[in-house]
């Protein structure tokens, strides 16, 4: 039998392929161990070290929760929310009127539209100033006229399309009634309100230092 020299000992073919065998696997353990241990740059990273590093992460992840926490805060104090919320209040006054007007008093779906959207927009008007835009110190008579003209474009758009909605395409009613509000004043009606209506009170507003 063939015989080969490992470390200077003399052994056989079969004994030196298991040495080798042994050996490939004690230098692959050691580089696997040797990778994990490195950091950046090819240096070893100490305890410390790590638990620095896994701090400055939790620190980042703490600001970015504070930061967004801030800005739901904000927003949520914002007029745009509270416009939202007397919206929402608006539109539940006006769903009662239309049903009333549909389906107790037996009037067109349109006209019992506009009936509402007219109750709805007026309870709407007097609660953003007071409310939303804090507009209690400027005139009332051309925000309410401005208000008037911009609800009527906007019922002369809402009510058709409450109609065709419910109507033509036989939506219920009430879906038919919250598709137009959504196409119709969720948007539109809200930055006429911010930007025509209470134009001055909201730059007032923005102008006041914060309390």
């Amino acid at each position: 039998m063939a015989a080969v020299a490992v470390a200077g000992v003399g052994v056989g073919t079969r004994e030196a392929g298991a040495i080798r065998a042994a050996v490939g696997a004690v230098v692959a353990v050691t580089r696997v161990e040797a990778a994990g241990s490195l950091g950046r740059g090819g240096r070893g990273v100490s305890a410390p070290e790590r638990h620095q590093d896994e701090g400055v992460a939790r620190g980042w992840i703490r600001y970015g929760q504070s930061s967004f926490r801030a800005v739901v805060q904000r927003l949520l104090r914002s007029w745009a929310a509270r416009s939202l919320q007397v919206g929402a209040l608006a539109t539940v006054v006006d769903i009662c009127v239309l049903l009333i007007c549909v389906r107790v008093l037996r009037l067109p779906t349109p006209v019992g539209a506009a009936i509402g959207v007219a109750i709805g927009s007026t309870l709407a008007f007097f609660l953003n100033r007071s409310f939303a835009f804090r507009a209690q110190g400027t005139p009332v008579t051309g925000q309410a006229v401005k208000f008037i003209i911009s609800t009527l474009i906007a019922m002369s758009i809402h009510a058709p399309l409450v109609g065709i909605l419910a109507d033509w395409l036989d939506v219920p009613v009430v879906v038919a009634k919250l598709i137009a509000d959504v196409l119709v004043f969720s948007v539109g009606q809200l930055l006429a309100l911010r930007f025509l209506v209470f134009r001055k009170a909201a730059r007032q507003a923005a102008q006041e230092p914060p309390s």
